[in-house]
């Protein structure tokens, strides 16, 4: 794949949104393990404003956790992105922060 800017804008703009939710949740990996447990999940999805952040992170590890560890790491996070934006979370400028 192109760099973002030389593709068309749509197709820029999905590859800035997901970037923006996996360095979202990079960020509330707060012991530095490279993974993200389901609290810091919780955390995640709460800042995304979902109105179930525990629940939310619960189905999400059933989802997206392949090695069945309890954590989301490596490539599931990808999947992880994958399923925030199936379920049209709003992604804007305040993830940044």
């Amino acid at each position: 794949m192109g760099h973002p800017k030389n593709l068309p804008e749509s197709v820029a703009a999905a590859v800035m949104k997901k970037k923006i939710i996996k360095d979202h949740f990079r960020k509330f990996d707060q012991n530095g393990d490279g993974k993200l447990s389901l609290r810091e999940l919780a955390m995640a999805f709460d800042r995304l404003g979902s109105t179930a952040p525990a629940l939310r992170a619960i189905f999400a590890i059933l989802k997206v956790d392949e090695n069945h560890d309890g954590y989301i790491s490596g490539h599931e996070l990808d999947k992880l992105v994958e399923y925030v934006v199936e379920r049209g979370y709003p992604v804007n400028d305040s993830l940044l922060n």
